[in-house]
Formats: C-alpha cells, sequence, structure tokens
C-alpha cells in the first residue's frame, strides 16, 4: 500500500525543483515493478500503465541531475545505467537504462540555466519566444532530420537538437537490443518529452513513449504518421502552459501525438483532445517535473495499490 505525498510546494523561479530530502524511487516497501506491456495481461491492466508511469515520472525528473546521482538513485531499484550525456555541452542531455525486461531512454527538458533571474512570467515568455522564433519553429521536413515522408514535417529547433544525439542514442538501445531483445520506452519531460517523441517516430522501434508537460513537436502528418506500434501516453497538468505551445495558429500547424491525460490535485483523470487542452489559468510552477510524479503516485495510492 502506498502512503500519500504532500504536493510539493515549488518556487516560481525555479524548474526543475526538488524538494528537500526527496529520494528518487522511494519509499522502496512501497514500490512495485516495472511492468513490460508484453507481459501477461499488462496491455489490457489500465493500473500497469499508470504503475509505469510513475517510474518514468521519475525517470524524467532524474535525468535533470548528473552522473553520479543517477548511479545512485538507481541502486536497488533493478536498472542500470547503460549509457548517457548528461554534461554535454551544447548537446541535449539523455540517458538509458535497462533491466532485463525493457530499455528506458530519457531525455532532458529545457535546462534551468537559461531563466536565472527570471521569475515564472519570465520564464514562459522566455520559453514561448524559443518556441516560436523564425529559423527553430519552422515546419521542416522530417526527411531533412534522416526520417521519411510519413514522418512529415516537425519543428526545426527540436529536430535540430534531437538530431546531435540521434547516433549515440541509436547505437546505445541497438546494442543493449543485441545482449538481449527488450521493449524499448522513450519518456521525457517539456522539452525532453518532444525528444523523446521525435526519437519514436525517427526509429520506429518503441514500445510505447510517456511524456509528461510534452510541447507539440509536428503537423497532422506527422501525427498521422506516427509509427502505430507505438504506445503513446501523454501526461499534462490542466495548468501547465508548456504543454499548449507552439499554439495551434498559422503559419503553424502543430499537433500532439494522441490525447493528453490531465491529472491535478483532485486525482480525477481527463482525457482530452489536443483542441480541448486550452489552459485556465496558466502556471509554470504547474509544469515542473517533481509535481508530476507526486500526482501520479497520489493517484496510485487513492486506489489503494
Amino acid at each position: 500500500m502506498r502512503t500519500a505525498k504532500s504536493i510539493p510546494t515549488l518556487p516560481e523561479s525555479l524548474y526543475p525543483h526538488l524538494s528537500a530530502g526527496h529520494r528518487f524511487f522511494a519509499p522502496a516497501a512501497e514500490r512495485t515493478p516495472f511492468v513490460p506491456l508484453g507481459a501477461s495481461g499488462a496491455c489490457n491492466e489500465p493500473t500497469r500503465l499508470w504503475l509505469n508511469a510513475w517510474w518514468l515520472a521519475e525517470m524524467s525528473l532524474l535525468v535533470y541531475r548528473d552522473r553520479s546521482e543517477v548511479a545512485t538513485a538507481l541502486a536497488g531499484t533493478g536498472f542500470s545505467l547503460e549509457a548517457a550525456c548528461l554534461q554535454g555541452i551544447g548537446l541535449p542531455c539523455w540517458f538509458a537504462v535497462s533491466n532485463q525486461d525493457v530499455i528506458i531512454v530519457s531525455f532532458r527538458g529545457t535546462e534551468l540555466a537559461q531563466f536565472l533571474g527570471l521569475d515564472a512570467a519570465g520564464i514562459v515568455a522566455s520559453l514561448a519566444r524559443s518556441l516560436i522564433s523564425t529559423g527553430t519553429a519552422l515546419l521542416y521536413p522530417m526527411t531533412a532530420f534522416g526520417g521519411d515522408a510519413r514522418n512529415g514535417h516537425v519543428h526545426a529547433g527540436f529536430a535540430q537538437a534531437f538530431d546531435q544525439v540521434a547516433g549515440s542514442v541509436r547505437t546505445a538501445v541497438v546494442a543493449l537490443q543485441a545482449d538481449k531483445p527488450r521493449e524499448v520506452w522513450y519518456t521525457g519531460h517539456s522539452q525532453g518529452g518532444a525528444l523523446a517523441t521525435l526519437a519514436a517516430a525517427r526509429f520506429a522501434d518503441a514500445t510505447a513513449v510517456v511524456t509528461f508537460g510534452c510541447p507539440r513537436a509536428g503537423d497532422d502528418t506527422f501525427v498521422s504518421g506516427f509509427p502505430p506500434a507505438a504506445r503513446v501516453w501523454r501526461f499534462c497538468t490542466p495548468d501547465d502552459p508548456i504543454a499548449r505551445l507552439p499554439a495551434r495558429v498559422w503559419p503553424w500547424d502543430y499537433r500532439h501525438v494522441g490525447p493528453a491525460t490531465l491529472l491535478d490535485e483532485t486525482l480525477e483523470p481527463a482525457l482530452r483532445s489536443d483542441a480541448g487542452e486550452a489552459p485556465t489559468s496558466p502556471d509554470l510552477r504547474r509544469h515542473a517535473p517533481l509535481l508530476y510524479g507526486a500526482l501520479i503516485w497520489n493517484y496510485l495510492a487513492k486506489r489503494g495499490v
């Protein structure tokens, strides 16, 4: 039985934020194993998907830390750190972990250092500018970044970032699969979620993609051509402003892959289509990766899991 966690008090100008004393993947006595979708009956058990989502919310927060912290946090979880780029200068950061059944690749979101000294409104404005600025937000053909025509057009900034690490990520996953074939799960928070989505589209090897506060990454063709074998779960708090960027307005015809699962402190999730996700009270604190993990944990605790 899980004990409900206190919802973190998040400062306006700091994300990703860790509460004092936060322990990744803890308490060990209350967590349940990550269950591959190929396990008997797992695909038909919604609770199992939520259990995995909690693991991935933790992975999406952990990827913001350095390599030594990642290795320490994974101790006793059954997962091993297999490959990582966590201090790359100018490169997107990511890690790959595995156990006997799954490989998980987690991508880091936007770096905190870019927003030091800004309040919440300033951070949102800065992110919005970077997401819609000329040259980065233009929809470029995925073929320009190693994809094919079915992948449609994607956010140039996200695609350029992913292209810098695509080779190393692919090399790591292929090597792990050669050692032992396993399910591949991509995950990430914020921009990390967009990179996870691009990885699944480009490599077409994903069992599932689970993202948190993920911005839109591509157009209608990108969405319709997304590999059908990949299960997609996209978590969003109702007032997370970053998950609604770039806007669905001309000339940027952006779309999300799959509906969003909206979750807040009521712990009553709601599915919403891309068109029905406009936040009522945008608040950057509702974008924090720590919040997503706490809400999913409490959703499971409320249901006695």
